[in-house]
């Protein structure tokens, strides 16, 4: 139920220095009408409008670019997430983000500074978000079983898909304990297995991934681009913290 690309899907959108964010299912980065300056400092906002195709966001991990101090960059604290650094790039992880909800993940940092002469910079943040495997799969010979946690709809009863098909319904237990079983021919291997309701994918037993790593500029489809905030040349006025 996810849309595919070697294991992840690469899509994306470039942001003007100052302008919103355009309305699109992409990750942006948001200065909220600030301005990146040369050298200067401030704060900008990687959305998240979406999960993988109905399932909810878990991990989001941003690589700091050359130009910038990885090691001064600070993340912003979000309440249910855990903030990890390996080398140049941070994560937000162990968090859960509905596929119908969004949220902005925040970096405070020290922006480049731009050579003599030069009037702007486009920097780029290649971004990835990770949906987590929500339904397990468990095969025993013919025999298939499905499980999953869906506490918020104790008493439902959710849809279960073999791929694009469905093959049946079960209802969510008052724990939130999901159980379906069914058989191989019904859901082959390497097939997944989501569960629905009111037309939505609630829940996928694949660990989907979309990345936003292509650089504009570099020769590579236009079309799927990191996220990018125009640095420019600092004025007389100055900047600070």
């Amino acid at each position: 139920m996810f849309r595919p690309f070697m294991g992840a899907a690469l899509v994306g959108t470039t942001l003007t220095l100052g302008l919103a964010a355009p309305a699109s299912a992409h990750v942006t980065a948001n200065l909220n009408g600030a301005t990146a300056t040369s050298g200067g400092y401030g704060t900008l906002f990687l959305r998240v409008p979406h999960g993988c195709d109905g399932d909810a966001t878990n991990s989001v991990t941003v690589t700091i670019p050359a130009g910038i101090n990885a090691a001064g960059v600070k993340p912003q604290q979000k309440a249910g997430w855990t903030i990890t650094r390996s080398g140049n790039s941070i994560t937000w992880s162990g968090g859960h983000l509905p596929d119908d909800q969004f949220d902005d993940f925040g970096l405070n940092l020290k922006y480049p500074t731009l050579n003599p002469g030069e009037a702007s910079r486009k920097v780029a943040l290649p971004t990835v978000q990770v949906c987590d495997a929500e339904v397990k799969v468990t095969r025993s010979g013919s025999d298939v079983a499905a499980s999953a946690q869906l506490p918020s709809l104790a008493g439902k009863e959710v849809g279960v898909f073999s791929g694009e098909t469905r093959i049946g319904s079960t209802t969510v237990a008052t724990d939130g304990a999901v159980n379906f079983t069914t058989t191989s021919a019904k859901a082959p291997a390497g097939t997944p297995i989501s569960l629905h309701r009111g037309g939505h994918t609630i829940a996928n037993s694949n660990r989907a991934m979309e990345a936003w790593t292509q650089v504009a500029g570099d020769g590579t489809d236009m079309k799927m681009p990191a996220p990018t905030v125009t640095v420019v040349a600092a004025t007389s006025s100055g900047h600070g913290h």
